[in-house]
């Protein structure tokens, strides 16, 4: 059936073929004027997308509403922790999985150094990359240690960001999720200020 006129063409063969039951473009067609689809509405029109919807009351075409990007809270869940480990990799660099199984272990050592108490295989562990790298023992000491303050900070920051979203993912049974995942992400972006 020929829709009302509401909005004049400037192409008189261009149509949005829309379903009267929800009003729903599903097709743009090019027609001649008087060419009828049963039980879909023709609306001669210069743009419009398929997906849109058609208001009758004033002839205009809107975009639907966006569709939750996390449609449950295990899509959402994924999407904080992806984006906390993105996050952490940011901060750290690409670095291998063993160098970081290490960190402890570098950290107590530098510790150790720093307060005199390193036994002989803890100064051997700072003193192996040290003379790779050129660095004094005591140099190196205080880099570990102080990387090591500012990531145990991050993750602790991290940890509670994550912690709030897994509270709000099992309070919202049934969404909505996106601004969950989207206010943890904030709350990342904030640490860096």
């Amino acid at each position: 059936m020929i829709g009302p006129q509401l909005i004049p063409a400037t192409n008189p063969m261009h149509f949005a073929v829309i379903n009267p039951a929800d009003n729903v473009v599903v097709n743009v067609i090019l027609a001649e004027p008087g060419f009828d689809l049963p039980d879909l509405l023709l609306i001669n029109v210069d743009e419009v997308r398929i997906g849109q919807i058609y208001n009758p009351a004033d002839g205009a075409f809107m975009d639907p509403a966006p569709q939750p990007q996390y449609m449950n809270a295990a899509l959402a869940s994924t999407a904080v922790y992806d984006a906390i480990d993105a996050f952490t990799l940011s901060v750290t660099g690409r670095v291998p999985d063993d160098e970081k199984l290490a960190w402890p272990a570098k950290e107590d050592a530098a510790r150790a150094i720093v307060a005199g108490t390193a036994t002989e295989p803890q100064t051997a562990l700072l003193a192996d990359e040290a003379s790779g790298t050129g660095e004094t023992v005591a140099a190196l000491a205080a880099k570990v240690i102080a990387k090591a303050d500012v990531y145990r900070a991050i993750v602790a920051r991290c940890t509670a960001i994550r912690r709030n979203a897994d509270t709000a993912l099992a309070a919202a049974s049934a969404g909505p999720y996106d601004g969950i995942v989207s206010s943890a992400i904030a709350a990342l972006a904030a640490i860096n200020g």
